[in-house]
């Protein structure tokens, strides 16, 4: 029933590609894409905002910034919180502007543990992996609050991948284990006369 639907914008935002999160207090977290050119003019952001009682009040949303991502379309992030509830991210920076080269397309886990509507109290942490690895990634922690992340592999093997953490995760240091839950698949060997290669379609079971 579209009556008991009800529609907030956030103060002073203008975003894209949200993300959201519900805690176990029932409080929203948001992620999304935005830009300011006082922070970045070749650079998009990556906000969070969150909300503690009576969320269809705009005034009761904190909205604060992140991370710098690149401008294109694969910067791609997911949310989750922890068992105290706050917030923790995966973010794949892809075309990201830096002097660090090895900054830009690239899979980090971030993390926060109070005020996080202020940027300086973000910490985030490089999983790992390939260059251009890491793509479209999602996030859930589990009940000891560690993380495990999805993504694609964009730049090596065209697969799905898997990253766990079992121990000091949020550090520089963390003990990522890397995984693949399929192979590459394989296209038919014979295509027959009259079907183009490009209308077959490969799944799995």
């Amino acid at each position: 029933n579209a009556a008991n639907w009800f529609y907030t914008g956030l103060n002073n935002t203008n975003g894209v590609q949200a993300a959201i999160t519900i805690d176990s207090a029932g409080n929203p977290h948001v992620l999304y894409k935005t830009s300011d050119a006082n922070v970045s003019a070749d650079n998009s952001i990556l906000a969070y905002a969150t909300c503690a009682q009576d969320c269809t009040n705009a005034a009761n949303w904190a909205v604060g910034y992140t991370f710098l991502v690149g401008t294109d379309f694969q910067a791609k992030y997911a949310i989750d919180t922890d068992a105290s509830n706050r917030p923790r991210i995966v973010l794949y920076s892809a075309d990201l502007v830096t002097n660090d080269p090895a900054q830009a397309r690239s899979l980090y886990y971030g993390w926060c543990n109070s005020a996080c509507t202020t940027a300086s109290n973000w910490g985030s942490a490089f999983v790992g992996l390939n260059q251009r690895d890491g793509v479209s990634p999602d996030l859930v922690l589990d009940s000891g609050n560690l993380p495990h992340i999805s993504y694609y592999n964009d730049g090596s093997g065209y697969e799905i991948g898997y990253a766990h953490c079992t121990a000091d995760c949020e550090t520089g240091s963390g003990a990522w284990t890397v995984g693949h839950p399929e192979s590459p698949l394989t296209y038919p060997s014979v295509i027959q006369a009259g079907c183009q290669p490009a209308f077959w379609y490969v799944t799995a079971p």
